[in-house]
């Protein structure tokens, strides 16, 4: 359902929205390894369009990148993985 923001902000007042601030450095980081052939992926509890814009603002991604929300994740299966992908587990200590 696609929201008319306009018709939103007149009948409630108004609407804002800000989208965080990596870290000061990451940029630097993500380019850096980039040069070094690494493949910078984004992992974020984030909403999908804020996830985006971050993304693209850090240069890990264009601004027509695909992303995957949790519930994209959950319903993949080792064949979407194409042998790219595995499930791993880090655990604190």
């Amino acid at each position: 359902m696609a929201v008319d923001w306009h018709a939103f902000a007149r009948g409630r007042g108004g609407v804002a929205a800000r989208v965080g601030s990596a870290r000061p450095g990451v940029a630097e980081a993500v380019a850096t390894s980039q040069r070094a052939g690494v493949r910078v992926i984004m992992i974020t509890g984030d909403h999908a369009g804020t996830a985006r814009a971050i993304a693209v603002r850090l240069g890990i991604a264009g601004p027509d990148a695909t992303v995957l929300t949790g519930t994209d994740l959950a319903a993949w299966t080792t064949a979407n993985c194409a042998g790219g992908c595995g499930r791993s587990r880090s655990s604190p200590g």
